[in-house]
């Protein structure tokens, strides 16, 4: 075999490897993830760590969502944090016991707060027409500091009182 047939099979093989790697490296890197968590965690599988995670990667998912979508279209915005954080005090300081507005009531209104920079920031790029990554940098220190004020730079926990179902035990 001469030496050129050797330099493009190994061309060839290089070119392939890399190829299913970047179409299935991910895949293979999830499984392998997986493979060593069975191995060296017996509770990995378990009804009660799978919910758990369910529980505790909602919130990055639903984000992460959201802001795929603005990337998906072309844009950027570095508000998606911060307007988080914002909603997430709305969300306590309604269900404190200032006022009292209960679960899903201070929920509607962090969704509300939410829903309303994210029309401002849309406005300033659909219609007036400023780059996204300008139109959002003030929002991100401007949210920032309205979440941090609202909630009085305080940290704690909440405690949830749900009524009695299935569906909210289930729930976690």
């Amino acid at each position: 075999m001469s030496d050129v047939a050797v330099a493009s099979r190994r061309q060839f093989d290089t070119d392939s490897a890399r190829a299913w790697i970047q179409e299935r490296g991910v895949y293979a890197a999830i499984v392998a993830l997986l493979l060593y968590n069975l191995g060296f965690n017996r509770d990995f599988l378990t009804a009660n760590n799978l919910q758990l995670n369910l529980i505790q990667m909602m919130l990055v998912l639903v984000t992460s969502l959201g802001m795929a979508m603005v990337i998906g279209t072309g844009g950027i915005d570095l508000s998606v944090g911060a307007v988080l954080a914002l909603s997430n005090a709305f969300v306590a300081i309604y269900m404190s016991e200032t006022f009292q507005l209960g679960t899903f009531a201070s929920i509607l209104m962090a969704l509300l707060v939410g829903a309303l920079v994210g029309l401002f920031n849309g406005v300033l790029v659909g219609v007036v027409g400023i780059q996204p990554i300008i139109a959002t940098l003030p929002m991100f220190i401007g949210a920032r500091a309205f979440a941090q004020f609202w909630a009085e730079r305080q940290t704690g926990t909440i405690a949830i009182r749900y009524p009695e179902s299935a569906f909210m035990e289930n729930l976690g």
